[in-house]
């Protein structure tokens, strides 16, 4: 979970590449974004778009996975 704030309104873009066997969510502000049912390993990524009001905010990314964990990292444009 990572909780931000924007001073004004804003077209954000995020890429989040993840280690996620059983697939996986992104949820901002209680919307999901984004879902995989699949295995997320490799090349599988969670990206998605959205225009972001001036305020706080919460994104929430889950993912599940049967062994092996990898890394994941999150990139945020906007």
């Amino acid at each position: 979970m990572v909780s931000f704030t924007t001073c004004s309104d804003h077209d954000m873009s995020w890429h989040l590449p993840i280690d996620a066997g059983w697939g996986g969510i992104s949820i901002l502000d209680g919307n999901l974004m984004d879902r995989y049912d699949g295995d997320m390993w490799g090349n599988w990524e969670i990206d998605f778009e959205a225009s972001v009001p001036a305020g706080n905010h919460v994104l929430e990314v889950f993912g599940g996975e049967g062994c092996c964990d990898g890394t994941t990292s999150w990139n945020m444009n906007g």
